[in-house]
């Protein structure tokens, strides 16, 4: 059985060019300097996987605050001013340790 390698790949493709889209509509929304719920960012940037995508941006070097409330909640932000840093290519990126 051939396995049809064009197609496994326009799929892969898709799928990392979505991931990428919803990755910097979550960049854009913590950039507002608004704090988010989990389920917020959820809302907003039509996804389910809010908390994955935050932890994948922290290991990118992304300076995002967390608060955890008494009934177990947390909400993410990233100081404005602390965000405006640009990197080498000279775009805007998220705060780098």
């Amino acid at each position: 059985m051939r396995v049809n390698s064009k197609g496994a790949r326009k799929r892969l493709t898709e799928r990392q060019s979505k991931d990428s889209y919803i990755i910097q509509k979550v960049q854009d929304l913590l950039l507002t300097g608004r704090r988010f719920s989990a389920k917020d960012i959820n809302t907003e940037a039509n996804t389910n996987d809010a908390r994955k995508i935050i932890s994948t941006l922290i290991s990118r070097g992304w300076h995002i605050t967390k608060h955890r409330f008494d009934d177990g909640r947390k909400e993410y932000w990233v100081k404005v001013e602390d965000s405006k840093q640009l990197n080498l290519f000279g775009d805007e990126m998220g705060f780098r340790h």
